[in-house]
C-alpha cells in the first residue's frame, strides 16, 4: 500500500513538474503578447497604421504557440484527473492543493506564477481596451474628416441658387432632337 502510494506520489509530481513547465511557457507568451499590446498603442496613437499588421502577424503566431500549450496543459490535468480517479474538473488550484508539503517548492513557484499571469491577463485586456477606443476614435475622425469634406465639395463656392439649376437640368448621353 505504501509502495502504491509512492509511486502515485511520484507520478503525480511528474505531472505537476510537466505541468509547471507549461505554465512558465505559456507566461512567457503572455507576456510577449503584452509588449505587443504596448507596441499597438504606440502604433495606434502615432498614426502608424501601416506597422499594425506586422504587429497582427506576430500576435497570430503567438496565439498559435499558446494553443498548443494549452493543449498540453489540459492533458496534463486529464492525465492528473484520471491518475486520481477524479472525475470533477480540477482548476490548477486544486491541484496544488493536492501536492504534499515536502512539495512546497513547487507549490509556491507555481502559485506565483499563476498571481504573475493572472495580473499579465488582466493588464493585455486593459490595452486591449484601450487600443479598441483608440481605434474607434480613429475611424470617428476619419468618418468626420470624409463628411466635412464631401459637404464641402457638394456645397461648391456659389449659392445654392445656381446649384439647384444645374440639378434640375439633367445631363443626357443622348440627343433627344437628332
Amino acid at each position: 500500500m505504501i509502495k502504491e502510494y509512492n509511486q502515485a506520489g511520484e507520478k503525480m509530481i511528474i505531472l505537476v513538474e510537466e505541468l509547471r513547465e507549461v505554465l512558465a511557457e505559456e507566461l512567457h507568451i503572455y507576456e510577449d503578447m503584452l509588449e505587443l499590446t504596448k507596441k499597438k498603442t504606440e502604433i495606434i496613437t502615432n498614426g502608424q497604421i501601416n506597422d499594425l499588421d506586422n504587429i497582427t502577424q506576430i500576435e497570430n503566431s503567438l496565439i498559435l504557440k499558446l494553443s498548443q500549450f494549452e493543449n498540453r496543459r489540459e492533458k496534463i490535468v486529464n492525465n492528473i484527473q484520471k491518475q486520481f480517479q477524479i472525475e470533477d474538473e480540477l482548476s490548477i488550484t486544486d491541484i496544488l492543493d493536492c501536492i504534499e508539503d515536502k512539495e512546497d517548492g513547487i507549490k509556491q513557484e507555481m502559485n506565483g506564477m499563476i498571481e504573475k499571469l493572472s495580473s499579465v491577463l488582466k493588464e493585455i485586456k486593459e490595452k486591449n481596451d484601450l487600443n479598441s477606443l483608440l481605434i474607434k476614435d480613429t475611424l470617428e475622425y476619419i468618418e468626420l474628416n470624409i463628411n466635412l469634406l464631401t459637404s464641402v465639395s457638394e456645397q461648391g463656392t456659389y449659392n445654392n441658387k445656381i446649384k439647384k439649376e444645374q440639378t434640375s437640368q439633367k445631363i443626357s448621353l443622348f440627343d433627344t432632337k437628332a
